[in-house]
């Protein structure tokens, strides 16, 4: 019996396309150049498009391979094919910051506003990664920048999230954002300050944001720069005329937060912006000072003591 890499091409292409898998055909493939060349990897691309649901374009597109892209595209592939995560090749290319498949992808007809299981887009997806050229080419493409995934995030929010200040301030400076009235920019700003991200705090502060904005708390955002202990934002924020005796759900204020947490920082920081409500009492009937001393903070004790607290 002859052996099989003995066939003339023809009749080998035609063994190699009977085959059952894509894995059975890459095998082959791999056996020698000469048979990795036929048709140009036609085999597996015809198999995977027929039987694999053109599984191979989102693998591609993560690994940033366009000519295997661009030659499977040509052979009819589904440009909305997904992986087992639900991506399509225009999410996972964003996703990794692949700019050129993006661009490939794109002028392919691939569809901006496909979602994933979480309902995010690609845009999301690369303003999560922090990806400013990707973010860059869909803004021009129009992409829907109002869309909110299954977290109620928008893109921006996401960018501010994960601390992406060129991203987000790329979509600061997209004017037909900031003016559409259904952008919030304050949802971005609540968690940029609980991130501790102060660049982007004062960049959309800048931008509109509102000093006041709460989370579904209600706690502000000098409360949470009270809660992480971040002076410079809370500095930031007093500056800027933030209310220092605003109180959440729990009737906490900032004073109470940092004093409970340990912050000494920005205890003395209000104190000396302030003054504030020393006396204001939480749900469980606490002050500051009562908040340091049952969680041994003696130094802040010292302080607000200073300031005029009084024991009970």
């Amino acid at each position: 019996m002859m052996p099989l890499l003995d066939l003339p091409d023809e009749l080998l292409l035609l063994v190699i396309e009977a085959l059952p898998s894509d894995k059975d055909i890459l095998s082959i493939l791999m056996t020698s150049s000469r048979v990795y060349n036929i048709e140009h990897m036609g085999p597996l691309y015809k198999h995977n498009i027929k039987f694999s649901g053109s599984s191979l374009l989102p693998w591609y597109a993560k690994k940033g391979y366009k000519l295997p892209i661009l030659a499977l595209l040509q052979k009819g592939a589904n440009i909305e094919s997904t992986d087992s995560h639900h991506y399509t090749p225009l999410m996972c290319a964003a996703s990794h910051g692949h700019e050129d498949v993006v661009r490939l992808l794109v002028d392919q007809g691939a569809d901006l506003e496909s979602e994933d299981d979480d309902g995010r887009t690609a845009v999301m997806w690369a303003a999560n990664h922090g990806h400013e050229g990707v973010v860059g080419l869909l803004l021009e493409r129009g992409v829907n920048l109002v869309h909110k995934d299954d977290n109620s995030c928008t893109p921006l929010t996401l960018a501010a999230l994960e601390g992406h200040e060129h991203v987000v301030r790329l979509f600061l400076e997209n004017s037909p954002y900031l003016k559409s009235d259904n952008i919030d920019i304050n949802t971005p700003l609540v968690v940029a300050t609980i991130q501790r991200h102060e660049t982007i705090v004062r960049l959309l502060l800048d931008s509109g944001g509102d000093i006041e904005s709460q989370d579904d708390d209600n706690c502000t955002l000098l409360m949470w720069a009270a809660v992480t202990g971040h002076e410079g934002i809370a500095r930031l924020l007093l500056e800027r005329g933030a209310e220092l005796n605003s109180e959440d759900e729990d009737s906490n204020t900032a004073l109470i937060w940092a004093s409970r947490n340990g912050h000494e920082c920005v205890v003395r920081l209000l104190l000396e912006k302030g003054p504030p409500d020393l006396e204001c009492k939480n749900w469980r009937r606490k002050t500051a000072l009562m908040c340091a001393d049952e969680n041994g903070h003696r130094g802040i004790v010292s302080l607000l003591l200073e300031y005029g607290a009084k024991q009970e």
